[in-house]
Order: structure tokens, then sequence, then C-alpha cells
């Protein structure tokens, strides 16, 4: 054997043997070169996946493409399974996700009920339904930013077992692992006719939960009148972060939700 040769002690992979120094410095120079260039591009790829291209709206025909599966990814990937399956087309379920993002962050109001009176209700507003159906820049770069995945990973944890914010079922996808009730002193808003006095109530719950291997405390405050119900929802997660739901009903056929940090 002689420099410059091909060593192979085993069938396994080959090792370079230099003729000088020179040879070798250049050698391991092209290797850094190739190496970076192939990082370069894998990081590259993942840029151009994940990147804004576009806005996406509730369209007949279905908006599609790859830039839609990225995002149905990314949210199965971060639990919000109500979009069902990443099939690239951007249809109600993905944007139902995207709703209950936008008025989590506080880009607007979370109004539960069904679509011809959500349709109406924006209607009112002057708001088409694209303004909360749409993806655009700023929440894409949200959903994509690693650092909002702990945030949005806890918001998907309350989407999961609280699809329904007029009906609190948590049990149905969680274990209750403690609870209990005390009963809180009520004070009658001045606004309340004579009639209506006296009709009110106020409880306060305390909940742990165990969804999956996430641990979540609850403490659920409900205060119910003439006309209305309040309820404010605490969410403690197993890594110390809190959110606060806050649903209001009246006489009316819908419900609001916000979000808050309490």
């Amino acid at each position: 054997m002689k420099e410059g040769d091909i060593v192979s002690a085993e069938p396994r992979l080959p090792i370079y043997v230099a003729a000088n120094a020179a040879e070798s410095k250049e050698y391991i120079m092209k290797k850094i070169i190739s190496l970076g260039l192939v990082l370069f591009l894998a990081c590259s790829m993942a840029a151009f996946a994940q990147s804004f291209t576009r806005e996406l709206n509730v369209t007949r025909p279905r908006m599609n493409g790859p830039d839609v599966k990225s995002l149905q990814e990314r949210l199965l990937e971060l639990g919000f399974a109500n979009v069902g399956e990443a099939d690239g087309y951007y249809g109600p379920m993905t944007a139902g996700e995207i709703y209950f993002i936008k008025a989590a962050l506080g880009f607007m109001e979370y109004i539960s009920f069904d679509s011809v009176e959500m349709e109406a209700y924006y209607a009112d507003m002057d708001m088409r339904p694209a303004d909360y159906q749409t993806v655009n820049r700023e929440i894409w770069d949200i959903i994509f930013n690693p650092g909002s995945a702990a945030m949005l990973r806890n918001l998907s944890l309350i989407r999961l077992f609280d699809s329904d914010p007029l009906v609190w079922e948590p049990e149905k996808n969680s274990r209750v692992t403690q609870f209990r009730e005390t009963r809180l002193p009520y004070i009658e808003p001045d606004w309340v006719p004579s009639w209506g006095a006296g009709t009110g109530s106020k409880v306060q719950k305390e909940y742990n939960y165990t969804l999956g291997t996430n641990r979540i405390s609850v403490i659920e405050t409900i205060e119910s009148g003439w006309e209305y119900v309040m309820t404010e929802r605490d969410f403690t997660f197993q890594n110390g972060s809190k959110i606060r739901q806050t649903t209001y009903l009246e006489s009316s056929p819908f419900i609001t939700v916000r979000f808050s940090v309490p």
C-alpha cells in the first residue's frame, strides 16, 4: 500500500490516506464545504416548506396545496386534532381551529353558534367570513414560531376537551382525579329588574384532570343570574403556565368566549 491509496480493513467505510499535508487540508476543506452545502439545502427546504406564500380562506373550490398541508401538519403536531387529516385542502375543519387560535390570541371574540347565525352576526359587524377564517402572515408566523409552541399546545388541550364552550364535559376526553365545589356569595348586578332579582347564584368548582400524559388544574367560577350566565375557567398546566377562559351567555343565540392570562 502506498500513500494516496484507499484503505479498507473491513468491508465498511473506506479511509482516505493523504499523500501530504496540503492534500489532507484540501480534502478536509472539500468535505466541510460539501457538508455545509447539504445543511444549507436542508435548511432552505425546511424554510420553504414553512414559508408564508399566500392568504388562506375557505373557498369554493377549496384552496389546496403544499402550504395548506404544511399548516395542517403543524396544527396536528401542536395537538389541534379537529383538523382531522392533513389532506392539503383548506376547509371548515382547519378554519375552525384557526378561528379558535385567533380568538384565543385576542384577535377577535370567539362566538359559538351555527354557521348561518355566525355569518349574520359578522355581517352586522361589517366583517366577512374571511376575516375570522383567514390565515394571514401574522397568524402563519405565530403557528410556525418554535417560541409559540408551548402556548399553542396548552390551547390545544383546552380545545381538545372543550370544543363546545357551552357544554363543559371534559370528562369525555380526560380523567377527573380531584373535584371540589364551593358556593360563593352572589352580588346582584344593578341592572337586574325587580322581577328578576333573587334568582342568581355563584359557585366555584376545582378540578384536576389527566389528559393523556398532561395534568391540568382548573378553577371554574360560575355566576348565573337573570338572563345571563358568566363562567371563568382558570387553567393551570403542568409547566406552570396559566390561561383564563371567560364565557358569557345572555338571552341570545350565541355565547361569547374570551381568553386572557390571569
